[in-house]
């Protein structure tokens, strides 16, 4: 018995729990739904690749195989702005990155890459470099 994707233990009713089964001398086990109520085990079907899969990330690509998730607006590692400006949802913080692919793809300046702070929008565009020369006007009096 299963209920998208949650499996439920025949005798007892309770959900089952996937688990590694493994026999003495083996290397890698099998995967098996457990009971956590009544330890009845049952194998998950052979080559079904839906009931093999435990967790699944969606992720989308964006340019040069680099993958945004919203869930990087919490890496405390990525750089923060507080005064960029989302074109979605007009929240005022993000999260940047380079993107260091396309540069090693080509000679030109890395990119940056912008994701959004709002939970609720999670919209990522990408920034390209200015290829213009910087004019300094600092006079040395």
């Amino acid at each position: 018995m299963s209920v998208q994707g949650i499996k439920f233990c025949e005798e007892c009713g309770n959900i089952l729990y996937p688990m590694e089964h493994k026999e003495e001398g083996m290397r890698f086990g099998m995967l098996v739904y457990r009971c956590n109520i009544c330890k009845n085990d049952y194998p998950a079907a052979e080559g079904d690749l839906d009931e093999h899969c435990v967790y699944k990330k969606e992720s989308k690509a964006l340019a040069a195989n680099i993958l945004i998730d919203k869930s990087m607006i919490h890496d405390p590692t990525l750089s923060r702005s507080k005064g960029t400006i989302c074109q979605m949802c007009r929240h005022d913080e993000v999260v940047f990155f380079q993107d260091t692919a396309s540069k090693a793809n080509s000679n030109s300046l890395a990119s940056l890459i912008y994701i959004c702070c709002n939970l609720n929008c999670g919209h990522n565009w990408q920034h390209e470099p200015s290829t213009e020369p910087i004019d300094d006007e600092s006079d040395s009096d």
